[in-house]
C-alpha cells in the first residue's frame, strides 16, 4: 500500500512539473506544491534506504545493529501525516482556524516571552523572602517542607507563580501558609500579583490574539474572494479571450455558479446589465481580468474610507464639469443677447434715416 501511494503522489509531482515548469513554485498556493514535493522526496528517500538495508542485511532485531537505528528513523514517516492538512482547501472555516493558529504562533512567542519574565521576576522576590525566613528559622518543619517546595529556589517559584496564574493550583494554596507563617504583607503581594498578571496581561494578551486573528481571517476571505471572481471569470471565459462581452455574461446568467455568485453579491438577474455597464470602467463593452477583480471584489465588501473618499471627488469632478457648461452657455447666451440686441437697434436706424432719403 505504501508503494502505491508513492507511486500515485511521485506521478502526480511529476505530472505538474511537467506542465508548470517554473510556475509550479511561483503559481497560486506554491507552498503546497512545496510541500508534496518535499514529502514524497523524503518517501522516495526512505523507500531507497530500506532497500539498501534489505540488500545489507541490517533489519535484525539487534539494538546495536544498524538496523535498530533505521527503525528509528521511521518514526519521522509521522511527517507526511501533514499531507491531512489539504483538507483545509475544500473546507474554508477550517482553513481560516488553521491559518489563524498559524499566524498567531509569533504573538503566542512572545506571549510565553512575557509570562516568563513575570513570573521570574515576581519569583525572585518570594525566593528571596522564603530564604531569609529559613536562614532565621522561624518557620515550623513541617511548613517548611510545603513553602520550600513552592518557593525553594526561583524554578520552583517561577513554576508555582506560572501555576497559580493558569490554574495549575489553587492561589489561594499558595497564599494560606505565606500569609499566616511568613507575612501577611507578602500574602498581599501574591494576591496582587494575581490580579495584575490574570486581570490586566492576560486580558491584553488575549485582545491581541483577537485581533490578529480577526485580521487573518479578513485576509483570507479577501483571497477567498478574488480566488472565487477568478473562477467565474474562466466559466464564463469560454473562448479563453481574456475578456468577456454582455452576451457572454447574459448567455451564462441560469448556471448555477453565476447565480450563487450573484446571489451572494445582492443582485437579481434583472439587473445584470447595469452590473455588465458598472464593471465596464473604460467604456470599451467588454470586461477584462482586472476589471471584472475588481468590481466584484469592490460589489462584495462594505463601503469603505477610500470608496467615499473617490465617490465624493467624482461628484465634485461632475459639478464642476456642469459649472463650467453652465458658465460657458451663460457667456454665449450673453453674446446672442447682445447680436439680438444689435439686430433690433440696426432697424431702427434705417427706419429714422427713410424720411432723409425719401
Amino acid at each position: 500500500m505504501e508503494l502505491i501511494f508513492l507511486t500515485y503522489f511521485t506521478l502526480e509531482i511529476a505530472m505538474k512539473l511537467f506542465v508548470f515548469r517554473r510556475l509550479f513554485f511561483t503559481m497560486t498556493m506554491w507552498g503546497w506544491n512545496v510541500l508534496d514535493l518535499v514529502l514524497v522526496l523524503v518517501h522516495l528517500g526512505e523507500e531507497l534506504i530500506m532497500i539498501i538495508a534489505n540488500s545489507v542485511g541490517w533489519l535484525d532485531e539487534d539494538e546495536q545493529s544498524p538496523g535498530f537505528l533505521l527503525r528509528t528513523l521511521r518514526i519521522l514517516r509521522a511527517i507526511r501525516i501533514i499531507r491531512v492538512l489539504r483538507v483545509t482547501n475544500f473546507a474554508l472555516d477550517l482553513r481560516l482556524l488553521v491559518s489563524c493558529l498559524t499566524h498567531s504562533l509569533r504573538p503566542f512567542f512572545w506571549t510565553l516571552v512575557l509570562i516568563f519574565l513575570l513570573v521570574y521576576i515576581v519569583g525572585i522576590y518570594f525566593t528571596q523572602v522564603v530564604l531569609v525566613e529559613r536562614a532565621h528559622g522561624s518557620l515550623p518543619p513541617d511548613v517548611d517542607g510545603i513553602i520550600t517546595a513552592k518557593f525553594g529556589n526561583v524554578p520552583q517559584s517561577a513554576l508555582s507563580l506560572f501555576q497559580g496564574l493558569t490554574g495549575g493550583i489553587d492561589w489561594n494554596d499558595l497564599a494560606e501558609p505565606i500569609i499566616q507563617y511568613i507575612s501577611p504583607w507578602l500574602g498581599l503581594v501574591l494576591i496582587l500579583y494575581i490580579a495584575f498578571a490574570s486581570l490586566a496581561v492576560l486580558n491584553v494578551i488575549t485582545g491581541i490574539f483577537v485581533e490578529s486573528a480577526i485580521s487573518k481571517a479578513d485576509k483570507i476571505r479577501e483571497k477567498y474572494k478574488v480566488l472565487t471572481a477568478r473562477n467565474l471569470f474562466k466559466e464564463l471565459d469560454k473562448s479563453c479571450a481574456g475578456r468577456l462581452s454582455f452576451d457572454d455574461v447574459h448567455n451564462h446568467l441560469s448556471t448555477p455558479k453565476v447565480e450563487n455568485y450573484l446571489t451572494n453579491l445582492d443582485i437579481d438577474r434583472e439587473d445584470a446589465e447595469f452590473l455588465f455597464d458598472m464593471l465596464d470602467v473604460d467604456s470599451s463593452g467588454f470586461i477584462d481580468v482586472d476589471e471584472f477583480l475588481n468590481g466584484c471584489i469592490r460589489l462584495q465588501g462594505p463601503a469603505k474610507a477610500l470608496d467615499l473618499l473617490l465617490v465624493t471627488r467624482e461628484t465634485r469632478s461632475a459639478l464642476d464639469r456642469n459649472l463650467d457648461c453652465m458658465t460657458s452657455n451663460h457667456e454665449r447666451l450673453g453674446q446672442v443677447l447682445q447680436k439680438l440686441e444689435r439686430g433690433h437697434q440696426k432697424p431702427k436706424k434705417q427706419k429714422d434715416e427713410v424720411p432723409v432719403l425719401e
